[in-house]
């Protein structure tokens, strides 16, 4: 009975370092899937804002009004970084004063293209070098190797 007893254990210690391994190895893949789509995340959620400024424009309706009413649906698609920007919206910030606030909502250079065409007063004069900036493909393969460069570093 003692020998049963020791197998049962053995299987069961067995499954238990297994699933623990599994877990860890499912937890470092989550970890590289989330660095490595950072940028593209972070580039889709500012193509996201730019439609939301471009359209605001178009209906003639103020930018810091239309993004405030957008923030208080509670949608989570344009991330934590929106509703904050919208929150400095609502204590009378202007657009380029919460852009300056919220440094990781968008791209730095967007950010700056943004605030420049604030300033010109004119901002579609700059979505389409927003747009590019955005679509180009070699800045979002250039920030996928930093961050896998990264990732290395601290791996090793």
């Amino acid at each position: 009975m003692n020998d049963g007893s020791d197998i049962l254990l053995r299987w069961v210690a067995t499954g238990l370092l297994l699933g623990i391994w599994m877990a860890v190895c499912g937890g470092l893949l989550f970890l590289i899937h989330f660095l490595l789509t950072l940028p593209m995340r972070r580039a889709e959620r500012a193509r996201l804002f730019l439609d939301l400024l471009e359209s605001a424009i178009q209906e003639g309706r103020p930018l810091e009004e239309t993004l405030i009413s957008v923030s208080q649906s509670r949608d989570q698609s344009l991330g934590v970084h929106f509703h904050l920007l919208a929150a400095w919206l609502e204590q009378n910030l202007r657009l380029s004063d919460a852009l300056a606030k919220v440094p990781r909502f968008l791209p730095p250079q967007v950010t700056a293209m943004l605030m420049a065409g604030q300033k010109i007063g004119d901002l579609r004069k700059v979505f389409p070098a927003c747009r590019q900036l955005l679509q180009d493909a070699v800045s979002q393969t250039r920030g996928a190797i930093n961050y896998l460069v990264i990732l290395t570093f601290g791996i090793t």
